[in-house]
């Protein structure tokens, strides 16, 4: 269910169709129309491959087919990239992080401050526990990264004195207002707040 809508847009498609009848021209003319009508990546559509993949291997498996179809279904896996990344120089940086001190001192701010001098993802600093602080060693331990690796960095200095002081209240080390573990999409949704105060 990682990828509800297009499961179920996928089941809306071919809820009539015999199994035999699902073959790979009509799967690529289906991914190529949701790459269409929602500007999907081939990326994307490689993830949405590798979900669907599972429900066909089971049919392969308890031999309602023969072969999975999508494995001859190919996209570009290093396409070029749909929008220039965007770099900041040190001056911006320096000018989110006053802005988000002067904005959420005790919630956005600490969180950007992690990311400007870690390097880490989002949902890496967001999962941050303080087990996977080490204040002996100045390391701070990603475990839950998106390669599923394990990941220490080591802290700057001024990262360590902010950590430190950084109130302890459970086991998260960045809480949201009510006190728990911030969520993807609340983190999110502060976030435009803070780019609306902040143009």
């Amino acid at each position: 269910m990682q990828r509800k809508n297009n499961f179920l847009d996928f089941l809306n498609t071919f809820e009539t169709y015999k199994l035999r009848d699902i073959n790979v021209h009509v799967l690529k003319k289906w991914c190529e129309k949701r790459k269409e009508d929602h500007d999907y990546s081939d990326l994307t559509l490689i993830h949405i491959r590798g979900n669907l993949g599972h429900f066909f291997n089971f049919l392969v498996d308890i031999k309602a087919l023969r072969a999975n179809p999508l494995t001859q279904i190919r996209f570009n896996r290093n396409p070029p990239p749909k929008r220039q990344r965007v770099y900041l120089t040190e001056e911006e940086i320096k000018i989110i992080l006053d802005n988000a001190m002067e904005y959420s001192p005790s919630f956005i701010y600490p969180v950007l401050y992690t990311l400007a001098h870690t390097g880490a993802r989002r949902q890496e600093v967001l999962n941050l526990k303080w087990s996977h602080i080490d204040f002996n060693r100045g390391v701070l331990t990603f475990v839950e990264t998106k390669n599923g690796a394990t990941r220490s960095v080591k802290m700057t200095k001024n990262l360590f004195q902010m950590l430190e002081r950084h109130p302890k209240s459970n086991e998260w080390v960045f809480n949201n207002p009510g006190g728990g573990q911030i969520g993807r999409s609340q983190f999110g949704r502060y976030i435009v707040s803070f780019q609306h105060a902040y143009p």
